[in-house]
């Protein structure tokens, strides 16, 4: 039968975010979740070649597509450049990976143990009747034929779709299958990740959105704009369902007329402080819409007093967090997940509730601070000495 030639998207969208207020700030786009798998390829004509394409044509392509997935094979990338480098990057980046065992392949083999090491969310197909290596038999596996009427009834497409909610489901937890208390590929401890860019972080299962679903009494985001998570697939479901159980939602975005904005910005741009400004009133607005729609819920600040210059989204109990940098846009920043447990997790939860303090609206502060009493004539009523900082400015 004829294939139809496929076509492969480029590996990234090359979504930049709005308000990153650097170098390249653009747009973000809604990104589609994919799916790599790891199979047997063979040479062209082959018996393996025919059985992978078989396999990935009418099982996984079907179901993976069904649920919103874009599905592709290492043979299918046309970016120039190492297919094997490209190959990892897909491993322990992509949303989810589907495995096929068939033919006990051992550069599969490989590959697949990348992909418990990392942690990574993972499907394992068989074919009905090829023995399976001994660490591989505990392992939950898809058992497959090619017949006709398997296929023609779609037995185990629909086996693989129900696989995928599973691994979809947020009580689903990846761990490393031999040992799962060790720490995944890629990661320096329990409760600690570091991704290379924060693209990265968006492709390992949404961890931003992730992070915003763990929130159960209070949620903390600050950036310079964050005008791009209101572009980001489900934030406004996911804000809905935090404040739904009574979650508080905290934002922390730059004042335009900070002075110290022109200075965080990358120069190399024309004008760029003034579209970066036009950002920050868009994302005010957008922002103050979506407060305005959760009543006391959420919560909006400028900053005019202090610098944010990181992008950070924190719960009470894990934190996302991506520093600025001039060099690179906030997509290629790396970005660091970590839990409460971390230093660094205590140390940008006092940062966030400082500039939360000192920012303060005018009209706030006006309204709830008290008159301080008067030391000195209460001192001087009671015929006690005025009291003194001993700091030589004479300082109560």
């Amino acid at each position: 039968m004829p294939r139809k030639p496929r076509t492969t998207p480029p590996r990234q969208l090359d979504a930049r975010q709005a308000g990153s207020a650097r170098k390249g700030a653009g747009r973000v786009v809604n990104r589609q979740r994919r799916c790599f798998v790891i199979s047997p390829i063979g040479q062209p004509g082959s018996e393996v070649r025919e059985h992978a394409d078989d396999v990935f044509e009418y099982i996984i392509k079907p179901a993976v597509e069904a649920v919103g997935y874009f599905v592709h094979r290492g043979d299918h990338m046309t970016r120039p450049g190492k297919i094997s480098d490209q190959m990892y990057e897909c491993i322990l980046n992509d949303d989810l990976l589907v495995a096929v065992l068939t033919f006990q392949n051992p550069n599969v083999f490989y590959e697949l143990a990348i992909a418990h090491a990392a942690a990574r969310p993972l499907i394992i197909l068989c074919e009905k009747d090829h023995p399976l290596p001994f660490d591989i038999k505990d392992q939950r596996v898809i058992f497959y034929d090619l017949r006709p009427r398997s296929l023609f009834s779609g037995q185990f497409k629909n086996e693989l779709i129900k696989a995928i909610h599973e691994l979809d489901n947020p009580e689903s937890k990846n761990e490393v299958p031999f040992r799962p208390n060790l720490s995944p590929l890629g990661g320096m401890g329990e409760g600690f990740r570091i991704f290379d860019r924060y693209v990265d972080a968006i492709s390992a299962g949404s961890a931003p959105i992730r992070t915003l679903q763990g929130g159960k009494s209070s949620m903390s985001l600050c950036g310079i704009s964050l005008l791009s998570w209101h572009l980001l697939p489900d934030f406004r479901e996911a804000v809905a369902e935090i404040v739904g159980r009574g979650c508080r939602l905290r934002i922390l975005i730059m004042d335009g007329d900070n002075e110290a904005l022109g200075h965080m910005l990358n120069d190399d741009l024309v004008d760029h402080l003034g579209k970066v400004r036009e950002e920050l009133a868009r994302s005010w607005e957008m922002w103050q819409g979506l407060a305005q729609g959760h009543g006391n819920h959420i919560a909006v600040r400028r900053v005019r007093r202090g610098i944010v210059y990181h992008q950070l989204i924190m719960s009470e109990s894990q934190m996302l967090y991506t520093p600025y940098r001039l060099s690179v846009t906030s997509n290629e920043s790396t970005t660091i997940q970590t839990d409460s447990r971390s230093p660094l997790y205590a140390s940008l939860r006092r940062e966030f509730d400082f500039l939360w303090r000192r920012n303060e609206p005018i009209e706030a502060r006006a309204a709830f601070r008290q008159p301080a009493p008067d030391k000195g004539a209460a001192n001087a009523k009671a015929g006690r000495p005025a009291q003194h900082s001993g700091d030589g400015r004479g300082l109560p």
